[in-house]
């Protein structure tokens, strides 16, 4: 009895959770939450906002990095920045508030991920120094004070969650570590 009930409440809230679910944005590695790093050499981190409800057709954002240090970046710099072909304005930088207008608009659709821009990063630090467990937190501009989006058709501001992700990640190697490792990229 217990099992059916239990399977009952967990039929009934998946759904829920999944029509309430906050957008996110992380920046991504590969598909992963974290990298890698050599020193000196250029790596690609892509910033993706994830969906679960493609109602809402994206016509800006606007975030900042941050890390450590910030505000004065020392171990990481941003090489270039690669927008998708809807991408039409982009003011600011990525760790003092970037914001970018998309038209035609970000649909979600089919997959419920997009890409928002693509970020060549370069360090001169190796994993092995101070770039242990490096994080990278997708936060609110500094201008406005929040993480969000605006969505067509009346330009409406919403906001989503920022990830942690992180370089040269050291404690996803063990098995008692990595549970633990695994629900700090999403702090």
């Amino acid at each position: 009895m217990k099992g059916v009930l239990l399977t009952a409440a967990v039929a009934l809230l998946i759904p829920g959770l999944l029509v309430a679910a906050t957008p996110t944005v992380g920046v991504y590695f590969d598909g992963l939450l974290h990298t890698d790093v050599e020193a000196g050499k250029i790596f690609t981190g892509h910033l993706f906002m994830l969906m679960m409800d493609n109602n809402y057709w994206v016509t800006g954002v606007e975030y900042a990095l941050y890390t450590p240090n910030d505000p004065v970046q020392d171990e990481i710099f941003v090489h270039s920045l690669e927008y998708p072909d809807n991408a039409g304005l982009a003011m600011g930088h990525p760790f003092t508030g970037h914001s970018i207008t998309y038209w035609p608009p970000i649909t979600f659709y089919p997959t419920g991920i997009e890409l928002l821009v693509s970020i060549k990063f370069i360090t001169f630090e190796p994993c092995d120094g101070i770039l242990k467990d490096f994080p990278i937190i997708v936060g609110p501009h500094p201008d406005s004070g929040f993480a969000r989006f605006a969505y067509y058709p009346d330009n409406e501001l919403e906001e989503f969650d920022g990830l942690t992700s992180y370089l040269c990640l050291d404690e996803i190697a063990t098995e008692e570590g990595s549970w633990g490792a695994i629900k700090s990229l999403y702090r």
